[in-house]
């Protein structure tokens, strides 16, 4: 029902948008909220539409973020959330992209964007054009790489150390000890793009791991009813005792 209701409030406001710019969206859908697919180089011009429109007015510039992923050809996302305070209505541009394109600022319609493409930049390594002041942000100045991306070492390339003698702060290779180095070729990514996993074989491992806890319950079981029955039959030879008049001092035992 909640997206029955989405689906009529959102898709005439989204059959709008395309009918007035329909050469900058090639998809559109309300998947919770409207989103709107389009080109890089078109980007400007929707922002622009969407903040100008009388039936729209998208004024509001929430967020821009990014995702990576390594095996597409174009594999950088790039997400625009606006927000229509008079409507209450968000809406969110997307369009892949990858490292080597330049994307049109939106600086000169949302002022702050400046500082989200900065960050974009400090992680992800997508260029902005005519944005004015693409420096690093996030991370410290003469890093090296792009840290959210998927290629990325979690170690990094370069670690800071405080030293003692000199007093100051020092950034030097990172250099790791070649006995806990693990040199698998494989990307850990490639687990999440390879085929499914052998099923028949996890049935095997639980069908064994079922036989062992089958083994170790009747360990458990004959372990108590020996010890119970050594315990009955000690029982049964202090009362013999009793009725035939001797006591058993324990220093006996």
């Amino acid at each position: 029902m909640f997206q029955n209701i989405h689906k009529d409030v959102y898709m005439p406001f989204l059959r709008y948008i395309y009918l007035c710019v329909p050469k900058y969206i090639f998809l559109a859908g309300a998947y919770g909220h409207p989103t709107i697919y389009t080109n890089p180089k078109y980007i400007t011009r929707l922002v622009s539409f969407l903040y100008l429109d009388h039936n729209t007015q998208s004024k509001l510039f929430i967020d821009l973020f990014g995702a990576d992923f390594l095996k597409r050809n174009r594999r950088l996302l790039l997400v625009y959330q606006l927000y229509s305070v008079r409507y209450n209505m968000r809406i969110f541009i997307k369009f892949y992209t990858n490292e080597l394109l330049w994307v049109p600022s939106i600086v000169h319609i949302f002022p702050a964007a400046r500082w989200y493409e900065r960050e974009v930049w400090d992680m992800y390594g997508i260029h902005f054009s005519k944005n004015g002041d693409l420096r690093r942000i996030l991370t410290d100045y003469g890093f090296k790489g792009f840290p959210l991306r998927k290629d990325f070492p979690i170690s990094g390339f370069v670690e800071v150390r405080y030293d003692e003698k000199r007093k100051t702060l020092f950034y030097k290779d990172v250099c790791l000890i070649q006995e806990y180095r693990d040199f698998n070729a494989r990307m850990p990514w490639d687990f999440f793009y390879s085929s499914r996993p052998d099923f028949s074989k996890l049935r095997e491992m639980d069908k064994k791991l079922k036989e062992m806890k089958e083994e170790i319950e009747k360990e458990v079981e004959k372990e108590y009813y020996r010890f119970v029955g050594l315990a009955e039959h000690e029982e049964i030879g202090r009362v013999d005792g009793k009725a035939n008049g001797v006591v058993n001092h324990p220093s006996n035992s």
